[in-house]
């Protein structure tokens, strides 16, 4: 399962914007209607360890179309500037999908 992220460009402590992603499989959107448990997980990497920051996300529209939103509460979430990554995880009953991560960048 993958994922496309519409990440408006973002600064280091930005936050109030909304990061959208839709999570495709097979290039077309998977409907995620059942999903009780929706996050984007944005983290990034570095010599001086991971730092992850778990978002709760909703449907942008019912979620037939694949598509979740989460906005950043404050400005701790996208610290430090870098390279991070963003996936998707919805899960239900039956199912716990996560999308493949993908690469966004933090700007200083």
């Amino acid at each position: 399962m993958s994922s496309t992220a519409a990440i408006p460009t973002m600064m280091e402590g930005d936050f109030g914007r909304a990061v959208r992603v839709r999570v495709v499989a097979d290039g077309e959107p998977v409907t995620l209607v059942g999903a009780t448990t929706r996050q984007i997980i944005l983290r990034r990497i570095s010599p001086a360890g991971v730092t992850t920051r778990t978002l709760t996300a909703a449907f942008v529209t019912d979620g037939s179309d694949g598509l979740l939103s989460a906005t950043p509460a404050d400005a701790t979430v996208l610290t430090p500037a870098g390279a991070w990554e963003i996936q998707a995880r919805v899960a239900g009953t039956g199912f716990d999908w996560r999308t493949d991560w993908a690469p966004f960048a933090v700007k200083a």
